[in-house]
């Protein structure tokens, strides 16, 4: 689809941030065997925000042009300059820039990663990248085989996007495409919406606060929305401040190891490993993981972080929104299986 198409009169012109309308997504997609879940990424935003979406070369010998959403405008680098012919002329990459609220590149190639962290900017993607305003929002979610994620380049390219303000949605592990079982996954574009749409939401409630926001208010996140209980081991309150707990919450009570908390059953199991980087890689990590997925325990992946060792490695936590937007969206999702 030429560019010259965004401005025709049948079509909203691009503009920067207006009030009263819907999120302006810019979705983009790298080559990736995962870019087969891009049409699910764009059905997902579309009902909720004007998406436009960027594709690489690369991706779209994996992405159905007909799985799109009919509305989602679909932008390659061919678009770039076809509708320049003189200076004064628009360029797509920045009037893209301005037009988007927020970008999500999913997935994020270890190639593309590179790319950005080097200040690349050959192709549209890239250049879009390469120009954006920082003070906006942008995500990537990785997928790129275990061997590549674990690469020493990886965490370097991952300490200079973060450096730049851009948020990890983690990889999670899983079996991949190729066969192997390991770290590299795409997450679910289902958590990849969950997760922008949370933050979206947070900031406005928080009168434009970053992600930190919602970080510190975790003990809340899960109380506003359900009744709570607490189970944490005797270790674990070194680092609690229990006057974080909510005390309007009359369900809410802080369990340690010498309680018996005989009243907790839960048919779904979450957990979020936090670990030093070398715990991590450790060989035992990954049969382990192995045997809690297979008993269907849930992992909220973990991220790549400066740790409190002082380290940037594998091994931190999940951000407590995005355990929250995990939770949250597996009940959306039973609930509707429910009725």
């Amino acid at each position: 689809m030429a560019y010259s198409e965004v401005a025709r009169a049948d079509r909203e012109p691009i503009q920067v941030n207006t009030a009263s309308r819907k999120p302006h997504i810019l979705l983009a997609a790298s080559g990736s065997v995962a870019a087969i879940k891009f049409g699910n990424l764009c059905h997902s935003f579309s009902e909720w925000a004007e998406v436009r979406a960027v594709v690489t070369r690369a991706s779209l010998h994996f992405i159905d042009r007909a799985a799109l959403p009919k509305d989602v405008i679909l932008y390659t680098d061919e678009d770039e300059w076809s509708s320049w012919s003189k200076i004064g002329d628009s360029v797509l990459h920045i009037e893209l820039r301005r037009w988007a609220d927020i970008m999500v590149i999913a997935p994020l190639s270890a190639n593309t990663l590179g790319k950005i962290a080097g200040g690349l900017c050959d192709n549209l993607l890239t250049c879009i990248v390469r120009a954006w305003d920082y003070t906006k929002p942008l995500f990537v979610a990785p997928a790129m085989n275990t061997f590549m994620w674990n690469n020493p380049f990886t965490e370097r390219h991952l300490m200079l996007i973060d450096e730049l303000g851009i948020t990890l949605i983690p990889p999670v592990p899983k079996r991949l495409a190729c066969g192997d079982y390991g770290n590299g996954a795409m997450a679910e574009p289902s958590l990849i919406f969950s997760t922008v749409r949370l933050f979206l939401e947070s900031r406005s409630q928080s009168g434009g606060s970053s992600m930190h926001y919602v970080a510190a208010k975790f003990e809340h996140l899960f109380s506003d929305w359900v009744k709570v209980r607490a189970v944490d081991t005797r270790v674990s309150l070194h680092f609690i401040d229990r006057a974080t707990v909510p005390k309007d919450v009359i369900l809410f009570t802080v369990y340690t190891d010498e309680d018996e908390c005989v009243e907790l059953f839960a048919k779904l199991l979450f957990v979020a490993p936090a670990l030093n980087t070398f715990v991590w890689n450790n060989p035992f990590t990954e049969p382990l993981l192995m045997l809690m997925d297979e008993l269907g325990i849930k992992l909220v992946p973990h991220v790549s972080k400066r740790l409190a060792c002082r380290d940037y490695r594998n091994g931190a936590m999940a951000k407590p929104s995005f355990i929250f937007s995990t939770v949250n969206l597996l009940r959306v999702t039973v609930t509707i299986r429910q009725q």
